[in-house]
């Protein structure tokens, strides 16, 4: 036991509402926890069973969370909605079966965040959101799930 009073869970993932951020999940008794929900798909997830290291490929791969120009792409999507993108992947899905090509895909998918969206994003850790949303606990109430 840590002692600490707050904590943060990844569990659900919302990719059919764009606009999602975490929220309080528990806030009893002074203690909070904090929902940390995925908001993209793991597009990554495609380069395991692909050969395929190529620019070409990584590039296609990253297009599908924004595209080279920041234009389009499910993060963006995401963003423009008004919601936290929050990108989903897996460490397999990073190793790419040893080749790596999800992590140039990651870090390919970082420099265009940057270059097309540095002054409108922040990164952030799970434990910096966590706190965060319980500092501002009443910004961020539990969603209503249908």
């Amino acid at each position: 036991m840590s002692g600490s009073k707050r904590s943060w869970f990844f569990l659900r993932s919302l990719t059919d509402r764009p606009n999602a951020k975490p929220w309080i999940a528990v806030n009893e008794n002074g203690r909070i926890l904090v929902s940390i929900p995925a908001t993209t798909d793991d597009h990554i997830w495609q380069t395991i069973n692909s050969p395929e290291t190529s620019d070409e490929y990584v590039s296609a791969v990253a297009d599908e969370l924004i595209t080279a120009d920041g234009k389009a792409g499910e993060w963006v999507r995401v963003l423009e909605s008004g919601g936290w993108p929050i990108i989903l992947t897996h460490w397999q899905s990073l190793m790419s079966n040893g080749s790596g090509t999800g992590i140039h895909v990651l870090a390919l998918v970082a420099q265009r965040i940057n270059e097309n969206f540095g002054d409108r994003v922040e990164w952030m850790r799970f434990e910096e959101i966590m706190n965060l949303v319980a500092d501002s606990a009443e910004l961020y109430p539990r969603p209503k799930f249908d």
